[in-house]
């Protein structure tokens, strides 16, 4: 920081009409062009040699920042296949690699992670996670999650407005699955029906 500190120190020094040293030589050319255009909108040179400095630790700041983006939340199951059942033939998620330990499915263009426990009797440690998903047509997506055994329960969403679908995956995770952005799947008011899989019949 103490190189940076001093060369910063520099570069508001010549741009302020002061010597070009050896070390930052190469800025020379750029310098004067600087001072040039600085001349025409005279500004304040004390002022300009003030704010270079924090520039440019400003401009270093930002490139040392990290870059990070989310990869893809990781489901625990029990059963490998019956979750890929779930989410591949429930959901129509696409398999993009297959596993013993660990699948990937792509929702999208985001990934979902579906991680074996290790054995079929333990369970994984169901915690606040709910994973939500988007088709665009609901009612078809409700019809295949019945069409694989499942029980949906189509809610409105009060905010949104929106229609959307819950069900539970064979290991108990929340799953909602909304339609999409066109009127017929918007509401004007807030019915709630609950599905059976069975009967197909919504729930007195």
């Amino acid at each position: 920081m103490k190189g940076d500190d001093e060369r910063a120190e520099q570069l508001a020094a010549m741009l302020d009409g002061g010597p070009v040293t050896e070390e930052i030589e190469p800025f020379t050319a750029a310098v004067r062009r600087v001072r040039d255009v600085l001349s025409r909108l005279s500004p304040d040179p004390d002022r300009v040699a003030a704010l270079l400095p924090r520039l440019y630790e400003g401009l270093i700041a930002a490139q040392s920042q990290l870059a990070i983006e989310l990869a893809h939340p990781t489901v625990y199951v029990r059963d490998m296949q019956a979750a890929l059942a779930f989410y591949r033939d429930g959901l129509g998620l696409r398999v993009v690699d297959e596993g013993k330990w660990l699948s990937l499915l792509a929702a999208g263009s985001a990934n979902v992670a579906l991680h074996w426990t290790g054995s079929a009797t333990q369970r994984p440690q169901v915690g606040d996670i709910r994973l939500e998903f988007r088709a665009d047509d609901l009612d078809r997506a409700v019809s295949a999650l019945r069409g694989g055994g499942m029980r949906v329960e189509v809610r409105v969403d009060p905010y949104r407005r929106e229609r959307y679908a819950e069900v539970h995956d064979p290991d108990g995770h929340l799953v909602r699955v909304f339609g999409g952005l066109n009127a017929t799947q918007r509401v004007q008011q807030a019915p709630r029906e609950s599905i059976s899989a069975a009967s197909g019949k919504p729930n007195e």
